[in-house]
């Protein structure tokens, strides 16, 4: 193998690590984020459905003083 060839082969693999690592730092940030919106969409929902399990407890409890 040329000394030319060899030069432009680790010069492409050592673009293609360093390409590798920012894209794994950007992927990263990426799932965070996403776990972020997840969790706080959760919540939310919880939130929602907490209140309405509370108003249909107080419905039935009007219900059945009638």
């Amino acid at each position: 193998m040329s000394a030319l060839l060899r030069a432009r082969l680790s010069a492409f693999l050592a673009g293609v690590a360093v390409a590798g690592v920012f894209g794994v730092y950007q992927l990263r940030g990426d799932v965070a984020e996403g776990q972020e919106k997840l969790l706080e969409q959760t919540k939310k929902y919880a939130s929602r459905l907490e209140q309405r399990v509370a108003d249909l407890e107080a419905a039935v409890a009007r219900l059945q003083k009638s």
